[in-house]
């Protein structure tokens, strides 16, 4: 369980976790508000785009753990969905107030900002022992903090500018330096997805 603790990168996917679910659940919380700042859209286009973001965020996920499973690529399908949704809150910060644009942008940010999960929860067991891992897990679960710090930094922002593109910018900016740091991260190369055999799949006598 030390060696959990003496390996940097625990701490890495620490910091990684800290600043994506810092802009994911800002973004969660406040997307409702923020399309509800398009007045130039009719109320049942504003609702619309509120919503189909997470339909699009389920879909990233699915599709991201799909092709990982293929891949064993954990490094990139980590720090690209993270980078993605950065380029995307920041194209959304440039589009201002034209409706569509903001509403599309918002989907696609919607389709990767979840697509990290399946790979980088299955980094811990690819860079250490079983037994390492879980403890790296527990280690990495304190990134949840990033659930109340995200939040309350927008709401400040938000509050203080009298609108949201300075708390997207920070939202674009918590998104960008957590990919940048996944993409530094090694995993070996030969390293696989964790699957149950089939031997740990039979009930225990």
């Amino acid at each position: 369980m030390l060696d959990a603790f003496r390996y940097p990168q625990t701490f890495m996917l620490l910091a990684v976790g800290f600043l994506v679910i810092m802009g994911n659940q800002s973004l969660i919380f406040f997307l409702p508000s923020i399309t509800e700042t398009l007045k130039t859209m009719p109320v049942a286009v504003r609702t619309l785009g509120a919503a189909l973001p997470y339909v699009c965020s389920a879909a990233g996920v699915l599709l991201n753990g799909m092709w990982v499973h293929r891949t064993t690529a954990l490094r990139w399908h980590t720090a690209a969905p993270m980078l993605a949704t950065g380029v995307s809150l920041s194209l959304a910060v440039l589009a201002g107030n034209h409706g569509w644009l903001v509403i599309g942008l918002f989907c696609l940010a919607g389709f990767t900002c979840q697509a990290y999960m399946p790979a980088f929860w299955a980094m811990p067991t690819a860079l250490l022992g079983k037994t390492a891992a879980a403890t790296a897990v527990g280690v990495i679960s304190w990134s949840n903090l990033g659930g109340f710090a995200g939040p309350a930094t927008f709401g400040y922002l938000s509050t203080a500018t009298g609108h949201y593109r300075v708390g997207l910018s920070f939202l674009a900016g918590c998104m960008l330096l957590a990919g940048l740091l996944a993409s530094t991260i090694r995993v070996p190369s030969t390293s696989e997805i964790p699957t149950a055999t089939p031997t740990e799949l039979e009930p225990t006598p």
